[in-house]
């Protein structure tokens, strides 16, 4: 499955991993903050949550407007009133008829669902968040979060054509591999956790005009943190079968560590990494949203910033990059960043491929 998924992840290059600023198969086709894993044999291996999935999202997307194509264009707020809006509005859905029918009967799916999930993260406590209604059926997505490192942050799907009798047998079985994929993911922050602080500080001087996304929205996108994410560099065109089955073997040794000895300090993940993965390219993603929503991302700070991760001591370590500037502007109705300048570095070609969005759609460059 790695294999097959890694070939149209990677082979279609920036086709594949777009970005408009949201998360839900029916809103966008972002990708997560962490990468989604599934088993191949090994007990983890990298297959990322955009792919032909997220192609077929711009086909459902049925809020969003293509700039100049003369339909109704979508309600734009700003984030801070976006977080007080929330991000479940029935009219931003695929699905508003279901959305209403989960959104009346919140506790009942909530009191099926926790328990499924913390038994799955054998035994972990989480935090459920919002309902969405992304599919043409009855049928919707419940998002969690562990309350403790590493965050686990993820969702299930759940069947509500039978709401009054709602039982676990309604939820859809998470995929095998997921859990370590984001458990995995959590890891990754708290083993590099120094070297983000400091970017993290870097970017806030660097750029005080652009911020990290609201937390509110992290959460309801299932990103472990609202800035950052790690994860072994998959995505570069000419990395070889050897190159990721090197990948899936280190993730495996790093999360069979995390089995025997899951309550270990910052530093002792750290060390777990550099014994089991040692060498191996990294790719940091980040997100950073325009501060002033009067103002609009632009082609000079994305290339400001790849200048900056190519040359700055703070990006050493890693050796592909991810960057999203995202407009302060989205939909009132759904969760579509309202205009994204999104670029990747590919590490064996050493060239970046550029994206820009306008609610959802491709602008011409």
């Amino acid at each position: 499955m790695f294999l097959l998924a890694n070939v149209l992840a990677v082979g279609v290059g920036s086709a594949m991993e777009v970005s408009v600023g949201s998360v839900r198969v029916a809103d966008s086709v972002r990708p997560r903050g962490s990468a989604r894993f599934a088993n191949s044999g090994g007990r983890v291996a990298a297959v990322r949550r955009f792919g032909v999935a997220a192609l077929a999202a711009v086909i459902l997307l049925g809020a969003c407007t293509l700039p100049g194509s003369g339909t109704q264009k979508p309600v734009l707020v700003t984030a801070s009133h976006k977080e007080k809006l929330g991000y479940e509005q029935p009219e931003g859905m695929r699905n508003p008829g279901a959305q209403r029918t989960a959104l009346a009967h919140r506790e009942e799916i909530y009191a099926v669902v926790k328990p499924y999930v913390e038994r799955e993260l054998g035994g972990r406590k989480v935090v459920l968040g919002d309902i969405s209604a992304p599919y043409p059926y009855a049928a919707v997505e419940v998002s969690y979060r562990t309350v403790d490192e590493p965050v686990v942050a993820s969702y299930v799907m759940v069947n509500i054509s039978d709401i009054d009798h709602l039982t676990e047998g309604y939820i859809d079985r998470i995929e095998p591999g997921t859990i370590e994929g984001e458990t995995l993911s959590g890891l990754f922050l708290m083993a590099y956790r120094p070297e983000l602080t400091k970017i993290s500080d870097h970017l806030e001087a660097a750029y005080p005009g652009y911020v990290a996304q609201p937390e509110g929205y992290a959460r309801t996108v299932e990103q472990a943190d609202p800035r950052f994410s790690l994860e072994f560099d998959t995505m570069s065109q000419d990395r070889t079968v050897e190159d990721v089955a090197e990948i899936i073997a280190a993730e495996n040794r790093i999360y069979a560590a995390y089995e025997v000895n899951p309550n270990r300090t910052d530093a002792q993940w750290r060390e777990v990494f550099q014994a089991g993965a040692e060498g191996l390219p990294l790719r940091i993603r980040i997100t950073l949203m325009v501060k002033n929503p009067e103002k609009t991302p632009d082609e000079a700070m994305l290339a400001r910033l790849k200048e900056d991760m190519m040359s700055s001591a703070a990006f050493a370590d890693y050796a592909a990059f991810d960057i999203f500037l995202d407009s302060n502007l989205r939909s009132r109705d759904g969760i579509t960043v309202h205009e994204t300048f999104w670029s990747w570095y590919d590490a064996t070609r050493s060239r970046w491929h550029d994206d820009h969005k306008i609610d959802g759609w491709d602008v011409d460059s």
